[in-house]
């Protein structure tokens, strides 16, 4: 009954999986339990098949062995051949049951020559890769070459059943654990089959994961054959890209994707460049389904997927890029061109504008003559005398408003560089005759980023405290560091102030309380904007002016 259980389960198994190994010890069990049947019903021994089969029993049993270890030594990947060489064997043994048998001795050697094959192969796996499902199999190889000695030198019915029997028990053990313990049967001969499962298993979740980050990529990602240029597959945002379903873009060529240049050309020149293994982005243009053409990058590498070479690319739509950076480059170009219309027009100015001043101060003089010549001749007419000498003072304040002019068109112009400050102060306090406030400068090693009109900044503030300060005697400038952020240049004197209600105007274009132009502290502003400083008058009424200069160090470095 043994043989026939453990075909019947063998035979669940292999439907359960397909496995030929099974199948092959089905065939095997099957024959054997034929081999009984003559022992079972003595009066089928009167045939000549049944009495001639008990002695070839054993012989499928042991070539399914011998060639499911064979596989397992030689890491076949598939079974074919070694099945093929059972079913040849198991037929030759049904032929040889109605030949003549003169002697066992054919048989067992044949038998045991397998036997011993097998025997080997599983204490070389066993001692080799530490089975215990090729133990169990070698404790029944050697039950069943017992078998064969058994049968051989007629050892008797009794010893041949007890081997034989056993044989079986050891093969039920090996399935019986390779299928309970996972971790024994990853490592035994049928490890082939949950190996594939779980293999399968985990392409499944692979698939799985690679189509989710497939799918759900920012650019759009074909793959095609290196070889026929067929494109195999594409995410969505490919089918976005050029405005197709999935199934108008698979199948095709990859050069559609693109404008064709001529009819006889194979590849797109992208395909063709990355084919040969370049791997930056290649900026080209794709055809859309409306003929819309859209510039993209393009990024692909080939790989091998079992005997194809593919090409993934990945498309990058710059159109939007492309379109801004045309747009920016017309603007900037557009802005070149105004900007050198208006250095010319700016260059026409200022000649105009010096020659302008230049024929004024030409005419400024000639009556200022007249007026000189006027005032001799009618020196004893005081009337006229003041009106001619209110006249004289007022082209002296035209001539400050031409140099202001002049300045104040250079302001900004000139290049920023390293200005020592105590030098500069002692040379706009040097620009001034007659007598004067005591200045006092306490700007030894300062040095800040500005230009020469520095200098008239510093003239501009101590004429300012001349005019203005009614008893200005000492004026003090010095400076102070704030850390790492700025530097504070402060400008003091000890006149009579700013009064509060005019503190907001100083600044102002044409302010004056004193009748001037009101243009010396407004050009003071000015220059403080080029330079990206600050200036505040802090001073307290009745105690003087003071103003605080802010220079950051971002545009002091």
């Amino acid at each position: 009954m043994l043989p026939v259980i453990f075909a019947i389960y063998f035979g669940y198994m292999y439907v359960k999986d397909k496995d030929k190994r099974k199948l092959m010890f089905i065939l095997a069990f099957i024959f054997a339990a034929l081999s009984f049947v003559g022992k079972i019903i003595p009066q089928l021994n009167e045939f000549y098949f049944f009495d001639k089969l008990y002695s070839f029993g054993t012989i499928p049993i042991i070539i399914a062995v011998f060639l499911t270890l064979l596989s397992i030594v030689r890491n076949s990947k598939t079974f074919e051949k070694e099945f093929k060489a059972f079913i040849f064997v198991l037929l030759s043994n049904i032929f040889f049951v109605f030949l003549p048998l003169y002697s066992h001795l054919v048989w067992l050697v044949f038998t045991q020559l397998f036997g011993f094959s097998s025997f080997l192969m599983a204490l070389y796996l066993t001692l080799r890769r530490g089975m215990v499902g090729d133990a169990l199999f070698l404790l029944a190889i050697t039950s069943f070459i017992a078998t064969g000695f058994g049968l051989a030198l007629d050892f008797g019915l009794a010893f041949n059943l007890f081997c034989y029997g056993y044989s079986f028990v050891f093969i039920a053990l090996i399935f019986s654990y390779a299928q309970t313990d996972k971790k024994w049967s990853g490592r035994s001969f049928f490890k082939v089959k949950q190996q594939l499962d779980e293999t399968k298993e985990t392409l499944r979740e692979l698939e799985v994961e690679y189509r989710t980050v497939f799918e759900s990529a920012s650019d759009a990602i074909f793959i095609a054959d290196t070889k026929t240029g067929l494109i195999i597959d594409c995410n969505q945002e490919a089918t976005r890209l050029v405005g197709k379903p999935k199934q108008d873009i698979i199948g095709k060529h990859q050069r559609t994707l693109h404008p064709q240049k001529s009819d006889s050309e194979d590849f797109s020149e992208t395909f063709k460049i990355h084919a040969q293994g370049e791997s930056n982005f290649i900026e080209t243009q794709i055809i859309t389904q409306n003929g819309e053409l859209r510039d993209v990058a393009i990024k692909a590498a080939t790989f091998k997927s079992g005997d194809k070479k593919l090409m993934v690319g990945v498309f990058r739509d710059i159109t939007i890029e492309k379109r801004n950076q045309k747009d920016l480059a017309n603007a900037l170009k557009s802005l070149s061109n105004n900007l050198e219309k208006i250095n010319t027009l700016n260059e026409k100015l200022k000649v105009m504008s010096s020659i302008t001043r230049h024929d004024v101060r030409n005419k400024l003089s000639a009556i200022n003559c007249n007026l000189y010549l006027l005032k001799k001749k009618y020196a004893d007419k005081q009337d006229l005398v003041d009106r001619i000498s209110e006249t004289e003072q007022s082209i002296k304040a035209t001539e400050r408003i031409l140099d202001f002019a002049r300045m104040y068109e250079e302001v900004g112009s000139k290049e920023l560089v390293k200005v020592n400050v105590e030098k500069t102060l002692q040379e706009a306090a040097a620009m001034f005759s007659g007598s004067m406030p005591k200045i006092i400068n306490k700007c030894q090693g300062l040095e800040v980023t500005a230009d020469l009109f520095l200098k008239q900044l510093f003239y501009n503030l101590i004429d300012n405290s001349i005019k203005h300060g009614q008893k200005t005697t000492t004026i003090t400038v010095s400076y102070q560091k704030n850390g790492k952020e700025s530097i504070k240049l402060v400008y003091e004197d000890d006149g009579i102030g700013i009064p509060i209600e005019t503190k907001a105007q100083i600044f102002s274009q044409g302010f004056s309380t004193s009748g001037s132009t009101g243009l010396g502290l407004f050009l003071i502003q000015k220059m403080i904007e080029v330079y990206g400083w600050k200036i505040a008058e802090e001073g307290e009424p009745g105690r003087g002016a003071t103003f605080v200069i802010t220079i950051p160090n971002a545009t002091n470095p």
